[in-house]
């Protein structure tokens, strides 16, 4: 079925949404935080202050299943999670309340397929935004609706070879570890609904890759305190719980095309481009940037 193009700058109902202590250990865990990271994993270690690890505002700011609604009627199991970025605005407490609200910003007809982004804000209780996320979905079969085929342009990847990486080997639970985080989706648990999406058995979360990926981004490029601004990437393939998964970055001064340029007024900060394979050097994370330094 096509898609309801007056869905397009749809604007959700405000969502109440609050985290305590074990809602930050438990993301920090699942995305292969451990004993060298004690201020992500632990609240209670002599002079250790427990902190979100910077990344874990994605997962609030994620679109309510009733945007996707809004669209119209599409086959669910046609729907990809094709793309994520993220732009803090404030570091994340480890204990919180605030709200979310999605925007449809984007919706492009491919024809034979749709591309659509929504952007979830996070909010403090004052009002105070924390984070914004851009999540792009691919839809086959819910083209030809009349729209418009969006941008094509693409940022390059990077050229020449990588200045440093890192291979992080996941644990075979740890898709099962991440849906806690509050993605219960049964593609990764579930192993008879992943055969019939034509997995041979549970696949890992795209945002745990990314969330893997963005730690070790900032470990094997010595960012002290992970002063996370924004980071964004594309999901290129499905990975496993138990793969070993590369990281490798760029920095501008190491490769011909620069990374992402840092958002204004945000000096000092450092940006790298980075991707990550998974088993065969198959790409499962692409075109990805990462811009760290001071919150303002």
């Amino acid at each position: 079925m096509p898609l309801d193009p007056t869905a397009l700058g749809y604007i959700s109902p405000t969502i109440p949404v609050s985290w305590d202590e074990r809602d930050t250990m438990l993301y920090a865990l699942s995305i292969g935080a451990g004993t060298d990271d004690l201020e992500y994993t632990t609240e209670n270690t002599a002079g250790v202050r427990l902190t979100a690890t910077p990344s874990m505002p994605v997962v609030y700011c994620q679109p309510s299943s009733d945007v996707w609604d809004r669209l119209g009627e599409f086959d669910w199991s046609c729907l990809v999670h094709a793309a994520q970025s993220l732009e803090l605005h404030a570091p994340m407490p480890p204990v919180g309340a605030g709200s979310i609200t999605t925007t449809i910003t984007e919706m492009s007809d491919k024809g034979t397929a749709a591309v659509v982004t929504a952007r979830t804000e996070l909010r403090d209780t004052d009002g105070t935004s924390l984070a914004t996320g851009d999540s792009t979905v691919f839809i086959r079969g819910a083209g030809g609706w009349g729209g418009g085929r969006g941008s094509t342009v693409t940022p390059p990847p990077p050229e020449g070879p990588a200045d440093r990486e890192a291979t992080v080997v996941t644990a075979p639970t740890q898709a099962l570890l991440y849906r806690l985080n509050a993605d219960r989706n049964p593609l990764h648990s579930d192993p008879a609904f992943a055969r019939r999406a034509n997995f041979d058995r549970p696949i890992l979360h795209g945002l745990c890759t990314l969330g893997i990926a963005v730690l070790s981004v900032a470990r094997i490029n010595h960012i002290p305190g992970m002063q996370l601004q924004r980071f964004s990437a594309r999901f290129a393939n499905s990975c496993y719980p138990g793969d070993a998964l590369t990281t490798r970055t760029w920095s501008p001064n190491g490769s011909t095309a620069a990374p992402e340029a840092a958002p204004p007024g945000t000096a000092g900060s450092r940006s790298v481009a980075f991707d990550t394979l998974g088993p065969g050097g198959v790409a499962v994370l692409s075109r990805g940037a990462a811009t760290f330094g001071p919150l303002t």
